[in-house]
This record gives C-alpha cells, sequence and structure tokens, in this order.
C-alpha cells in the first residue's frame, strides 16, 4: 500500500514538472487543524478564474498571508496545482522512503541467507 502510494505521488509530481504551468500565488491565510497547519494560497491561471492551493500541513507555519511563491498548475486542468516548496519537501521523502525500503529490504535478504 505505501509503494502504491508512492508511486502515485511521484507520477502526479512528474507531470506537474513536466506540463505544469508556473503561475505566482500569495498566501491567503494560515488553516489550523488540531495543531497542525497549511497555508491556502490563491493563484489565477490562464482563464483568470481564482483558484486554491495549500500547502502539506506542518506544526507551524511556513508562510504568513501575504508571502509570494510559484505554483505549478496542470495547463487542462487548472485545480490540479502543487507549490514549488511542496514538490521539494515530497521529493525528499520520497528518497527518504525509497532509502529506508532499501535498507529494509538488504537486512531481510541479508537474515534470509
Amino acid at each position: 500500500m505505501f509503494l502504491c502510494a508512492f508511486v502515485t505521488q511521484l507520477a502526479r509530481i512528474w507531470k506537474l514538472e513536466r506540463a505544469g504551468v508556473p503561475v505566482e500565488a500569495i498566501c491567503d491565510f494560515n488553516k489550523w487543524n488540531e495543531g497542525m497547519v497549511s497555508s491556502v494560497f490563491v493563484y489565477f491561471p490562464y482563464d483568470g478564474d481564482p483558484e486554491e492551493v495549500q500547502t502539506t500541513y506542518s506544526f507551524h507555519p511556513v508562510f504568513e498571508p501575504g508571502d509570494i511563491t510559484t505554483v505549478l498548475h496542470h495547463p487542462d486542468h487548472p485545480r490540479r496545482a502543487v507549490l514549488l516548496e511542496d514538490i521539494r519537501a515530497q521529493r525528499r521523502l520520497m528518497r527518504i522512503g525509497a532509502a529506508t525500503m532499501g535498507v529494509v529490504t538488504f537486512l531481510l535478504a541479508r537474515a534470509l541467507l
């Protein structure tokens, strides 16, 4: 299950990195949920209608209202968007997950031999 979610997320990121249209987004507000916070950004894709995208949740705000960053959105589906900072953070997590799975596989193989 972890592997399936990992591959799906990786494919989503690669697709947006290849085909995504970069636009500036402004932090509108921070949304709190059970002690965790996510920053909500507003951006304007090519059609001019405002869209929202939010960061992944963390323990403290990474952005403050008024901060500006870059969002990549899919050209045919403007609601499919991700912040560049989240792409970098997810890429780091995926590397850590892949390395951990590699170590666990190696240790299990070694124990079974």
